[in-house]
């Protein structure tokens, strides 16, 4: 749920009182794939704007409901974010390649680099 950004699916998980910190086979957390997640986006969206501009301030067109569309993804992620790191995610569990939840806002990409918005808490 949480790689998805299903932030609902998330919340029922956690009420009903799933292991926050569960790991998959390679030790990737969900604290792990939302912070991944969220990052993604935040780079889409720096790519999207840098290749068709800031949406203008009274249009509404495709490209504003694109924008809005990646919007609500961010916020998402972010929320799921924040609702494991309240639920008590261990910021700092390693994968089995050592890798922390903030590791994740690095991948190798055409830009070489992390997007902007990295999380100090992570």
């Amino acid at each position: 749920a949480a790689v998805r950004g299903h932030g609902d699916a998330v919340d029922a998980l956690l009420a009903r009182g799933a292991a926050v910190d569960a790991a998959n086979v390679d030790g990737h957390t969900a604290l792990m794939f939302a912070e991944n997640g969220r990052q993604q986006v935040e780079r889409l969206r720096a790519k999207y704007v840098a290749a068709v501009g800031e949406p203008a301030a009274k249009a509404a067109d495709a490209h504003d409901a694109n924008l809005i569309a990646i919007e609500d993804a961010r916020r998402g992620h972010a929320r799921i974010v924040d609702a494991l790191l309240a639920a008590g995610a261990d910021p700092r569990a390693r994968d089995k390649a050592g890798h922390i939840a903030a590791d994740f806002a690095y991948h190798a990409d055409d830009d070489g680099g992390a997007a902007a918005g990295a999380r100090p808490e992570l």
